[in-house]
């Protein structure tokens, strides 16, 4: 069953996602593509105050309704997000709109680790952390040099940790029942973009946010491009892997999407919500859509 009638089964609360009539690829096509002047989109619904939102939103834990949006490019922060007082931070937060269409995000049981007061400890090779990761509605308009002029970033996605016990994440980190997004900035040491992970504290005092992980590269992925994205999407998937993933399945597409294209066979194959253990892989990268190509945090 496809990812986009599961999904429209499993939220409650979601509009019917709207079918695309283009994706992106990093492989050239002989079709021009035009950007969806609407989509359905998920609005970020962060509130002040020191106590963690029960509902993530996703798929799994959607919060409100979609609206109809055209995607638009983000206005770039002006100072370090964690310079923001909680105010100013939760005002950035709730201009962010995440593209519904469950075709352009990514939603897998993914190698963990349990994090205990006494320290982490390996999860069983059974087990796993159910992360989502969802674009930022419009940032596939932007190129991977804009973020050079940009020293304080965007948010181009956010990455929904599901899991309701001590699972984080193996590999970037991402805690247990926890929002994180992904903000690519400028490296003021390197003068390289970067992608860095950040959630909330719900703190009555600053730091209101903290990163989660180290930084990482944030690479324009240096192959054949088809530029001018349709949509924005997101995967975790590197600039190499981008290269070898199943072509797109969706009927309503087939024929658009050349051979070779972005979809990895696991994005679209799975139910929503998953199955309770379903076959565990571990994150190596974030990939993201951007306006001439595509980037990721791994080559």
């Amino acid at each position: 069953m496809r990812r986009s009638m599961t999904r429209m089964r499993a939220c409650a609360l979601a509009a019917a996602v709207m079918a695309v009539t283009v994706g992106g690829s990093c492989t050239p096509s002989a079709t021009e593509t035009k950007v969806s002047p609407k989509k359905s989109g998920e609005p970020e619904a962060e509130v002040e105050g020191t106590i963690p939102p029960t509902r993530l939103g996703g798929p799994l834990e959607a919060v409100g309704m979609p609206v109809t949006f055209s995607p638009r490019k983000l206005a770039k922060l002006n100072v370090d997000i964690q310079q923001l007082n909680e105010h100013e931070l939760v005002g950035y937060l709730n201009t962010l709109v995440y593209d519904m269409d469950a075709m352009n995000d990514e939603i897998d049981s993914v190698a963990c680790v349990h994090a205990t007061p006494a320290g982490d400890t390996p999860c069983a090779p059974t087990e796993g952390a159910r992360v989502f990761i969802e674009p930022e509605i419009g940032a596939h308009l932007w190129k991977h040099g804009d973020y050079a002029a940009s020293p304080h970033g965007v948010v181009v996605a956010r990455i929904l940790n599901y899991e309701t016990d001590d699972r984080r994440e193996a590999t970037f980190g991402f805690p247990a029942h926890t929002k994180v997004w992904w903000l690519v900035d400028l490296d003021p040491a390197t003068q390289q973009p970067r992608s860095r992970f950040f959630r909330r504290t719900y703190a009555a005092n600053a730091p209101f946010i903290v990163q989660v992980g180290s930084d990482q590269p944030f690479f324009y992925c240096d192959h054949v491009h088809k530029v001018h994205h349709g949509n924005a999407i997101a995967k975790y998937v590197s600039c190499s892997q981008s290269l070898t993933m199943q072509p797109d399945a969706d009927p309503e597409r087939a024929g658009l999407a050349p051979a070779g294209g972005i979809f990895r066979q696991a994005a679209f194959t799975h139910a929503i919500p998953l199955p309770k253990r379903p076959t565990v892989m571990a994150l190596t990268a974030t990939w993201i859509t951007c306006d001439m190509g595509c980037c990721s945090t791994t080559r």
